[in-house]
């Protein structure tokens, strides 16, 4: 890791948790996992795995059922290394998926704080990302 950097962040598909999980134990690393499904799915799987009711007016098969046994097992695999992260980034926006955000929220499912983004509709370039997670990495906010 760069001697110069204050804070070094790793971005990574929760599928590849085990591939980058020993990243934690490096100082000044954080991990943060891309959710890439949408709120909807993430509320009503983790509605699920809680135990919570998720509100809808048809029932959704439970998720176990959707599986085999060999992607089940992968996942749970998978999911025992998301321990090591620092927080979670979601692929989302309040104007689609208000409703399913608020669920998230309100059940509890995720601990985390949604940050508004004042350009709603603006598709957000990678590079931009890659702008904006190096000025916080470097700021009194990036810090722990």
């Amino acid at each position: 890791m760069s001697a110069r950097a204050k804070r070094v962040v790793v971005i990574h598909d929760p599928l590849m948790a085990t591939v980058v999980q020993d990243v934690a134990s490096i100082p000044k690393c954080e991990l943060y996992a891309f959710n890439c499904i949408s709120a909807f799915s993430w509320a009503s799987l983790g509605c699920e795995k809680m135990g919570k009711t998720f509100p809808l007016e048809r029932e959704l098969p439970p998720i176990i059922e959707c599986l085999s046994e060999d992607l089940a097992f992968y996942l749970e695999i998978q999911n025992a290394a998301l321990v090591h992260r620092a927080g979670d980034l979601y692929n989302t926006c309040r104007f689609i998926e208000a409703p399913y955000l608020d669920i998230l929220s309100e059940k509890e499912v995720v601990g985390l704080v949604v940050r508004e983004w004042t350009n709603d509709g603006v598709l957000v370039k990678a590079s931009t990302i890659e702008d904006v997670v190096k000025r916080l990495m470097v700021s009194e906010e990036g810090t722990r």
